[in-house]
């Protein structure tokens, strides 16, 4: 019953807070694997009709995991150019270390670096480290619960995007 208490408790914590822009939980691999994991992506396009258009985006999601760590590693980057216009331009990079102390403690440490002109975030830096502890984990169930002391920056854009 705690469990499902404690359950109810992060769920609703989670659903009332707006201080995370980006759910990095949401992109853990959940793997038993150790070794690599992910993928890595690029595309570019050029198109000259009416209007000159360049979209170029960059993506990568890995992961290493080994007996005691894990290495968790996300970078997004979109650009978007038409009739000589910047429309969007944007920059997502997060890296975070898990180490597994025992059975149902590690400690975690990160870094971010975020750009998003269309969001009003000309520079958000994030870095911070604490502990994350193992509260429940079965075949089709896992809930752990974090706490991290955390340095943020930020440098809201000022200036209308055009």
């Amino acid at each position: 019953m705690r469990y499902i208490i404690c359950g109810f408790v992060i769920a609703l914590i989670h659903k009332t807070s707006f201080a995370q822009i980006v759910n990095t939980e949401s992109q853990r691999i959940q793997s038993d694997t150790t070794g690599w994991l992910g993928n890595i992506g690029t595309s570019f396009l050029f198109e000259k009709n009416a209007v000159q258009v360049i979209n170029i985006g960059a993506t990568a999601h890995v992961e290493y995991k080994s007996t005691k760590s894990l290495y968790l590693f996300l970078v997004n980057y979109n650009f978007l150019k038409g009739d000589r216009q910047i429309l969007d331009n944007n920059f997502f990079y997060h890296l975070r270390y898990n180490y597994k102390l025992n059975r149902w403690l590690r400690w975690e440490a990160f870094t971010q670096l975020q750009q998003n002109n269309i969001n009003g975030i000309k520079l958000r830096l994030l870095g911070g480290t604490g502990p994350r502890f193992k509260l429940l984990r079965s075949k089709h169930v896992a809930l752990y619960a974090a706490t991290a002391t955390m340095y943020e920056y930020e440098e809201e854009q000022t200036l209308p995007v055009i």
